[in-house]
């Protein structure tokens, strides 16, 4: 196989067949890899539809459309940490824009509903979220968290927790 060419600040080069690809979450290289392929691998129809499936479709969109994202809401739910959840109501529905990164919830737990309780609010560092019991890292984004983690057309749901 001889690679793929790609286009790269306006200029084509070609791809060497072996050179690795990883699907990373996160940000600066520093996450859980999602999926690790060989360029020449990706003909492959079952790894193709792999990558189909874990990319979301904004991905797609922004580098080969070179169409920016649309910013959209996301409708969210903050609770306390629960093995089996509930059914939620609509009662204590958040929306945000869904490029909201998950400190800012941090933030929002220990402001908004710790901070309502008696006592010290706990530093932001002590707080941690969750979603689908995956504990989620501060740099994550909503729209990241819902495509990746929660993969559902309902509201997303996460969950705070208190490390004492």
């Amino acid at each position: 196989s001889s690679g793929i060419n790609a286009e790269y600040g306006g200029k084509q080069c070609a791809i060497p067949p072996h050179t690795p690809f990883a699907l990373v979450e996160g940000s600066d290289g520093c996450g859980r890899t999602l999926f690790r392929i060989r360029v020449d691998e990706t003909a492959n129809p079952n790894d193709s539809r792999i990558l189909d499936d874990l990319i979301p479709g904004w991905v797609y969109d922004l580098r080969v459309k070179n169409e920016m994202p649309k910013f959209t809401k996301i409708a969210f739910y903050v609770e306390p940490y629960t093995e089996d959840p509930a059914p939620k109501s609509r009662e204590g529905r958040l929306s945000a824009n869904d490029f909201l990164a998950i400190s800012k919830v941090i933030e929002y737990v220990g402001d908004k509903i710790l901070g309502s309780q008696e006592g010290p609010n706990p530093p932001a560092q002590e707080i941690m979220i969750f979603c689908n019991k995956q504990r989620l890292e501060p740099r994550m984004d909503l729209r990241t968290v819902k495509h990746t983690i929660w993969k559902s057309g309902s509201d997303l749901r996460l969950m705070y927790l208190v490390s004492s």
